[in-house]
C-alpha cells in the first residue's frame, strides 16, 4: 500500500490507499475518541487515520468549498466530514436511486448533524448514470470516489465527466483496491468487476488531464 497524489496546475488526482497511516491502538479507537461513536458509524475514517488532526490535515477542506462524492451511496462519508468541517457544501452522488434515496440521504444528515454543535453546511443529492455523474460544472473543489471507482463500468466517460466538474486546481480523491503484476483481484463484494493495477490507472486519467 501506499499514498500518491497527481498534481497539475487545474485539476489533481489523490489515490488514498490503506496504510497511510500508523496503526490505531485498538480498532475503532479514532470513533471512540474522537466522536464517541461505535466505529462502523465513521465509516472508511476509521480504519485510515487515527486522530482528528490527521483528517483535517490530510483532507484541506476550507469554508466555503464544495465537496462531492460519487458512487456515495447513503452518503456516510460526507455525513463524517460534515462533523469536522464547517461552511462547506456538500454533494452525494449515486447512480442508484434506491440506495441514495431522498430518505436515507436525509436520515444521513439528521444523525450526523446531532454529532456536532450547529450545523453550517449545506447538502445535496443527486442521481447520475453510468456515463455521468449529472453534478454542476466546474464548481467542486474535491470529488471523492471511496470504493467505487472498481465499480465503474465506463471509466474514461466518468474520468472525462468528472474533470469537467472541477475547478481549477480541483482534486479527485480515490480510495479503493488494485491488482498487482501476477496477482490479480476480482472485487470482493461483486464478482462481475476485476481490478487492474495502479499504474494502468494512472495512465487512463493522464489521457483525460490528470497527473500523478
Amino acid at each position: 500500500p501506499a499514498s500518491m497524489h497527481l498534481t497539475r496546475s487545474i485539476y489533481s488526482l489523490f489515490l488514498l490507499l490503506p496504510g497511510l497511516c500508523g496503526a490505531q491502538k485498538f480498532i475503532g479507537e479514532f470513533a471512540q475518541t474522537e466522536f464517541s461513536l461505535s466505529p462502523n458509524k465513521l465509516s472508511f475514517f476509521v480504519d485510515m487515520f487515527e486522530t482528528k488532526k490527521q483528517l483535517i490535515d490530510f483532507m484541506e477542506i476550507r469554508k466555503g468549498e464544495v465537496i462531492a462524492e460519487v458512487g456515495a451511496g447513503t452518503g456516510e462519508n460526507l455525513g463524517v466530514l460534515s462533523v469536522f468541517f464547517d461552511s462547506v457544501t456538500f454533494y452525494a452522488q449515486d447512480i442508484d436511486p434506491n440506495v441514495l434515496s431522498e430518505k436515507n440521504w436525509k436520515r444521513t444528515i439528521r444523525y450526523y448533524s446531532k454529532q456536532r454543535t450547529g450545523q453550517t453546511n449545506r447538502f445535496e443529492r443527486v442521481i447520475g448514470t453510468i456515463t455521468s455523474s449529472q453534478l454542476p460544472n466546474g464548481v467542486f473543489d474535491k470529488i471523492l470516489l471511496v470504493d467505487a471507482y472498481h465499480d465503474f463500468d465506463k471509466k474514461d466517460d466518468m474520468i472525462e465527466d468528472m474533470a469537467t466538474k472541477l475547478k481549477p486546481g480541483g482534486k479527485i480523491f480515490i480510495l479503493d483496491g488494485f491488482s498487482f503484476p501476477g496477482d490479480t483481484v476480482i472485487c470482493p463484494d461483486n464478482k462481475k468487476h476485476t481490478l487492474t493495477t495502479l499504474p494502468v490507472e494512472i495512465k487512463r486519467f493522464e489521457k483525460h488531464g490528470l497527473y500523478l
